[in-house]
C-alpha cells in the first residue's frame, strides 16, 4: 500500500476548477490504490497460495546444487567416519 504524497499541496481557496478536479482525481487514483491493496491482502486463499509457491522455492534451493543436481543429506565423509566409529566399538565389545 502506497503512503498519499505529502508534498503534495491541497488546492488552496484560491484554486482554480481545474486545480481541484485535478485534485479530486489524484485522490480518487489513491484510493483506488488503497482499495485495490486490501483487497488484494484479505484474499486469504491467494495468499496461503503466495506462502505454499515461497516455502517450495525455498526447500528447491536449500535442497539443489547451482547445476540442478540434489545435494545429499548428509555429507557420505561423515556417514562414513560414523559407520567406521560404531564399527570399532562394535568389534571392540565382542573381543572382550
Amino acid at each position: 500500500m502506497t503512503e498519499p504524497d505529502p508534498t503534495r499541496a491541497e488546492p488552496g481557496p484560491e484554486a482554480s476548477i481545474d486545480d481541484l478536479q485535478a485534485d479530486i482525481e489524484d485522490t480518487r487514483a489513491d484510493l483506488g490504490e488503497t482499495a485495490r491493496a486490501l483487497t488484494d491482502k484479505l484474499d486469504v486463499k491467494a495468499r496461503a497460495g503466495d506462502a505454499v509457491d515461497d516455502a517450495k522455492h525455498r526447500i528447491v534451493e536449500s535442497t539443489t546444487t547451482p547445476d540442478g543436481s540434489v545435494k545429499p543429506a548428509l555429507p557420505v565423509t561423515a556417514v562414513a567416519v560414523a559407520l567406521l566409529i560404531l564399527g570399532i566399538v562394535v568389534w571392540r565389545r565382542r573381543r572382550r
